[in-house]
């Protein structure tokens, strides 16, 4: 069976290798897998069941994540949401936005957790033909957002890093 997945959202172009999982619907991870991955990498750890996205999901996230007051969870008193979740528009700001922080219009979330935990980005700031995979690290307290760390250069490597898991 072929599902019919558009190849960008937005501006940016889906990885090849994601489109092909999203188009024969065998796109899927496993958590152990997953958490194996993230802590090699200093990532959050899932502790629920990680939820891959299809396509219309992508894009309807992408669309909370932007709107402003549409959170899973609220921020800490003190913490603006966009700051308690790592947050920067390069272009609300006119200038590039560099990690720790996850430019949300260059960016587009593909996995999420099944409760109230971190999400899976690619990330097209640095490549936007092969974009890297980030995460998010920490939990935002008044004083400091959470940071985002680079889990794999290319949603390929992110895959063999799963070691065929994902299918």
């Amino acid at each position: 069976m072929t599902i019919k997945v558009p190849t960008s959202i937005g501006p940016h172009a889906l990885p090849k290798a994601l489109l092909d999982l999203l188009e024969s619907g065998r796109w899927h991870v496993e958590q152990e897998a997953l958490t194996n991955v993230l802590r090699r990498s200093g990532g959050p750890a899932f502790e629920s069941a990680p939820y891959c996205l299809d396509a219309d999901e992508i894009e309807g996230q992408l669309w909370v994540f932007q709107g402003l007051g549409r959170f899973p969870r609220p921020p800490p008193p003190g913490i603006s949401v966009w700051d308690a979740y790592g947050f920067r528009s390069s272009a609300q700001e006119r200038t590039p936005v560099q990690l720790p922080w996850l430019d949300i219009d260059n960016a587009l979330p593909i996995i999420l957790s099944s409760e109230d935990g971190p999400e899976i980005w690619l990330d097209y700031r640095v490549r936007p033909e092969s974009p890297r995979i980030v995460a998010p690290v920490g939990i935002a307290t008044a004083e400091r957002a959470r940071d985002f760390v680079v889990i794999a250069i290319s949603f390929q490597e992110f895959l063999t890093q799963l070691r065929g898991v994902a299918h």
